[in-house]
């Protein structure tokens, strides 16, 4: 299971910041409201349908990696045939509750703080790697 967790993560992680990137297409647009929790005038309306939306978009996505990661831990371990009807339907309900409602509560502020935090641990882990082959 920790096989799965693992590439659940590296699929969904993959996913939110491809997602979240602006496109060609979006610029010159109204801005949309990006989360629950965005700063501005939006409605209590306004609100509700973005959680619902994204809820039901990362509920799809959510799904969808967690069946992958979840056929690909088992045919790795060499139980291929143990991705049985009731497994698909554990990843499908998992998959989408923890994209669906997880991924899309976290406020701008925390997502904000956990990539910061990712990306100076990445420049660290740089830093030690060129020390360590500097003989230094």
């Amino acid at each position: 299971m920790v096989l799965c967790q693992l590439i659940t993560a590296a699929i969904n992680d993959t996913l939110i910041v491809y997602f979240l990137a602006p496109t060609k297409a979006s610029v010159g647009k109204k801005p949309e409201i990006a989360n629950v929790f965005a700063k501005g005038d939006y409605s209590l309306a306004q609100r509700a349908m973005c959680y619902l939306n994204k809820g039901k978009f990362y509920g799809i996505l959510g799904s969808l990696s967690c069946v992958l990661s979840m056929f690909l831990a088992l045919a790795l371990a060499g139980n291929a045939a143990g991705f049985t009807q009731e497994v698909l339907f554990r990843s499908l309900a998992c998959g989408a509750l923890h994209m669906g409602i997880s991924s899309n509560t976290r406020s701008a502020r925390e997502r904000r703080r956990t990539f910061g935090v990712r990306r100076r641990t990445h420049e660290r882990r740089q830093t030690n790697l060129c020390v360590g082959t500097n003989g230094e």
